[in-house]
């Protein structure tokens, strides 16, 4: 983590010389793949609110001025708890947050369940992907080579059309791809319960795929099976892309809006931009 994120830093200074000196703007994106998407998500956050002081990392100073980094990233183990425990060392104040991580631009894509992506509960917009399984063997289904060909990047990189960067449709000319609400834990007090128990409920479907969604499943047990996705809709656009200050100006916007007699939002539009 140290190293990442001093390289990331590193990077952020660069760019931003540049920026000073070209006047050329720039945007920045971290990706990454299992392990890579926890060290991904964790210099997301340092690279918005930390800065450097000699050779420690300490809150930011100013904040508005730091890059507002884009995450996209694959088969994420989940980092919530740990960018939380951060936020709550780091961010002292007592009378409202100055840190929110609301406000992180993190967007993950996951397989099938498997051992990986549901170590941790996640953070940001998270996209159930459907990965082309049916060669899948007994022995890949029944042992720990399931992980091994679930969390394969190879087969996530199929599951995207090569020409568009989009996932394909189904037959109902749906995009096969599924915004997830709640997703299996294996970790936690239940010891990997609420996992077992989730592979034991959904074997009955399409190879996991489970094809009921917007609903939650509890089980006999004192542990709830956390499971349910949403239909994508194209037409929705995050606002965790916009940093706090750009969120809080399209608010303030959107207000003045409904004064078209005293606003021209037309005009404000062009001054800004905004178009």
């Amino acid at each position: 983590m140290s190293s990442a994120i001093t390289f990331a830093y590193t990077v952020v200074e660069v760019l931003r010389l540049v920026s000073q000196e070209k006047g050329v703007n720039f945007q920045l994106f971290f990706t990454g793949h299992l392990l890579g998407v926890w060290l991904a998500q964790i210099t997301t956050f340092t690279t918005k609110y930390l800065g450097r002081k000699e050779i420690n990392f300490l809150k930011s100073d100013n904040v508005p001025q730091s890059f507002h980094p884009h995450k996209i990233v694959f088969e994420s183990p989940g980092c919530k708890e740990m960018l939380l425990q951060m936020i709550d060392k780091l961010d002292v104040r007592l009378d409202g947050r100055s840190i929110d991580s609301v406000y992180l631009d993190i967007t993950s894509y996951l397989s099938a369940p498997n051992r990986i992506n549901t170590c941790n509960a996640h953070l940001g917009t998270v996209y159930f992907i459907f990965p082309d399984f049916s060669d899948m063997g007994w022995w890949e289904k029944h042992t720990e080579l399931y992980n091994t060909a679930t969390y394969s990047m190879d087969e996530i990189v199929e599951a995207f059309c090569t020409e568009t960067g989009q996932v394909p449709k189904d037959k109902q000319g749906q995009l096969k791809v599924q915004v997830v609400v709640y997703w299996p834990v294996n970790a936690g007090l239940s010891r990997g319960k609420e996992y077992k128990s989730f592979f034991e409920w959904s074997k009955h479907f399409n190879n996991y795929h489970l094809e009921i969604t917007d609903r939650t499943f509890r089980l006999k047990e004192y542990h709830p099976l956390r499971y349910q996705t949403k239909t994508y809709d194209g037409r929705v656009m995050r606002l965790s892309v916009f940093s706090k200050e750009e969120c809080q100006f399209l608010e303030n916007y959107h207000r003045l809006c409904q004064f078209p007699k005293f606003f021209k939002p037309k005009e404000i539009g062009e001054l800004v931009n905004f178009e």
